[in-house]
C-alpha cells in the first residue's frame, strides 16, 4: 500500500507543480529490488530540489519499507523519481 501511495503523490506533484505533457511510470523487479520511476517532460526542479512536504512523506514511506528514494531534474527538461524497496525471493 505504501507503495501505492508514494505513486499517488508523485502524480499529484506532477499535476500540481510540473506543467507536464507526458508522465511515465514503471514498476520493475530487479536483483532483489522492486523500481518504480515516475519521469515527467515537465518544469524540473530548481538547483535545490524543491524538497518539501510531498516529497518528504514519499522519502519516509520508502524508508519505511527498507528502501530508498531519489529525484533529480533540469529546471526545463522535467523530473526523474527513483524508489528502490529490497524484496525477498
Amino acid at each position: 500500500m505504501a507503495l501505492l501511495r508514494i505513486v499517488q503523490e508523485a502524480l499529484v506533484n506532477v499535476g500540481k507543480h510540473a506543467n507536464a505533457s507526458r508522465v511515465d511510470v514503471r514498476l520493475d523487479r530487479r536483483e532483489g529490488y522492486l523500481i518504480l520511476t515516475v519521469r515527467d517532460d515537465g518544469a524540473g526542479l530548481g538547483p535545490n530540489g524543491n524538497e518539501g512536504t510531498g516529497i518528504g512523506s514519499m522519502r519516509e514511506r520508502a524508508e519505511l519499507l527498507g528502501g530508498a528514494l531519489q529525484f533529480d531534474g533540469v529546471v526545463g527538461t522535467g523530473t526523474n523519481l527513483t524508489v528502490r524497496i529490497p524484496v525477498e525471493g
